[in-house]
C-alpha cells in the first residue's frame, strides 16, 4: 500500500513539474508576443502591432492598451480609428487621457516624427481633449474658429 503511494506521489509531482514548465513556457511565448507587438508599432508595422497587441489589451494589460491606443491614433489608413485610439488610451491613461489626446492633437498639427502634418485630424484630437475638459484644447479650438 505504501509503494502505491509514493507512486502517486511521484506521479503527481511530475505531472506538477511538467504542467509548471508548460505554463512557463507560455508565459514567456505571451511575454515574446507583447514585446513583438511593442516593437512592431515602433517599427511602424501596424497592421502586426494591431495583431499581437490585442488579445493582450481585450485583457486589459494597460501597456497594451496604450500602445494599442497610439496604433489607432497614428496608425496608417487601415490601422487609424480614432474612436478606438480614444476608447484604449481612456482605459490604460485614466485622466491622463486627456494630456495624450492634446499631445496627439498638437503632433497632428505640426507633423514630423514620421506623422504627416494633418490639420482636420489635430482639430479632431482637440475636440477630443476638449469635450473631456482640457482648456488648452478648448482654446486651440476657439484660435482655429477665428
Amino acid at each position: 500500500m505504501r509503494t502505491g503511494s509514493i507512486i502517486v506521489g511521484v506521479g503527481v509531482f511530475l505531472a506538477m513539474t511538467v504542467g509548471g514548465y508548460q505554463s512557463l513556457q507560455g508565459l514567456k511565448r505571451q511575454a515574446r508576443a507583447l514585446e513583438d507587438g511593442i516593437a512592431a508599432y515602433e517599427k511602424g508595422d501596424y497592421k502586426t502591432s494591431v495583431t499581437l497587441l490585442t488579445p493582450f489589451a481585450e485583457k486589459g494589460h494597460k501597456g497594451a492598451q496604450r500602445t494599442l491606443g497610439l496604433t489607432y491614433a497614428y496608425g496608417d489608413d487601415a490601422t487609424r480609428d480614432r474612436g478606438r485610439a480614444h476608447e484604449l488610451l481612456r482605459a490604460s491613461l485614466g485622466a491622463k487621457a486627456v494630456e495624450t489626446y492634446f499631445a496627439i492633437a498638437e503632433s497632428f498639427e505640426s507633423g514630423g516624427d514620421d506623422i504627416t502634418e494633418d490639420v482636420e485630424e489635430a482639430l479632431a484630437w482637440y475636440r477630443i481633449a476638449a469635450d473631456e475638459g482640457s482648456p488648452e484644447a478648448q482654446a486651440r479650438l476657439r484660435q482655429a474658429n477665428d
